[in-house]
């Protein structure tokens, strides 16, 4: 099971220095989006369907360099995805 990183936890300084070595060129732009959506949806009162609960997390790092776009996704928001993406 994998545990979710909780935003609050995530090292922000760490993420800018990473993302500041791949800008190599003056030009180069770098972006980093984090997302987590959670959903639940609990039952009428009656006889409904029951509790249905939705989540959703992940990021992607992109990179415009030379009129050129590069895009990295993952489906977690961890340490260890993200050094992958990179």
């Amino acid at each position: 099971m994998i545990r979710a990183m909780p935003f609050a936890e995530i090292d922000t300084a760490a993420v800018a220095r990473t993302l500041s070595q791949i800008a190599e060129k003056p030009e180069d732009v770098v972006d980093a989006f984090f997302e987590r959506k959670e959903e639940v949806e609990l039952p009428p009162e009656d006889d409904g369907p029951g509790l249905r609960a939705w989540r959703e997390e992940g990021f992607a790092i992109r990179l415009v360099r030379d009129g050129k776009t590069w895009l990295a996704t993952r489906d977690a928001v961890d340490g260890k995805p993200f050094a992958e993406a990179l």
